[in-house]
């Protein structure tokens, strides 16, 4: 239980990951990974799209940070993470019309318009264990808070323009939802482990938004990799 407060502590003082891990050393020693509690890395894919815009594509992004995870009973585990790096979006948005009208817009061609968004998220996910540990589903929140966002605007005249604009200020800075979780560790408990997962946004990314609400919709594919070996190993070569 201790190790899980000063998880969570690194989390709100210390957002740098390399900041955070040196810390984490730091405060553990050799004993990243105990019985019931271990730090890991998560790393994945996101596919992200936004709802409440017709005929939006599927963005794909990075997403990286840190986890604890803590079994808090024989089954039951709660995982926090950090997550600095969650980029989402969508391609094929609709251009605004200050780009798209005459007569810049009968110049170009091959117009596309695309918009990224990067996250400072926090999900927090209650998991149950199934298949000797090896299973996990899980549910939890996800609060998530907005560092960047950028339109891109794509076509041909002559040679290919690009034209970026800073959204930031339309959108909303604090997103939240409900994360679906499913996961499979190759070794039990301690082991390294492949994860998909479900973000439903549940507030609307645009502010003062006069139309239909824009949600972040993201489907992720994570691996995620345990830091400090398997303690009950440990326990046996000392025997």
């Amino acid at each position: 239980m201790k190790k899980a407060i000063l998880f969570l502590l690194l989390i709100a003082f210390f957002p740098k990951p390399a900041s955070g891990q040196v810390l984490i050393g730091l405060l553990f020693g050799d004993k990243l990974s105990t019985e019931t509690f271990h730090l890991g890395v998560d790393v994945g894919l996101n596919l992200s799209n936004l709802s409440g815009i017709d005929g939006t594509g599927v963005k794909p992004g990075l997403i990286f940070g840190l986890l604890g995870e803590w079994r808090f009973a024989d089954n039951f585990y709660l995982q926090p993470e950090l997550l600095p790096f969650y980029k989402v979006g969508a391609n094929k948005m609709p251009p605004p019309g200050s780009l798209d009208d005459p007569p810049i817009g009968e110049l170009v061609e091959d117009k596309s318009y695309s918009r990224r968004m990067n996250y400072f998220a926090i999900p927090i996910i209650v998991k149950y264990a199934l298949m000797e540990q090896k299973l996990h589903l899980g549910l939890g929140p996800q609060i998530g808070f907005l560092s960047s966002a950028t339109d891109t605007y794509e076509g041909v005249v002559t040679n290919k323009i690009t034209v970026d604009q800073n959204v930031e200020d339309t959108l909303n800075g604090t997103d939240a939802g409900v994360v679906f979780h499913a996961e499979y560790k190759f070794r039990g408990q301690y082991g390294m482990s492949v994860a998909a997962r479900f973000y439903l946004g549940l507030t609307d990314t645009i502010k003062d938004n006069p139309g239909d609400a824009v949600y972040n919709r993201v489907f992720s594919l994570l691996a995620s990799i345990p830091i400090g070996g398997d303690p009950t190993e440990e326990d046996e070569d000392n025997e």
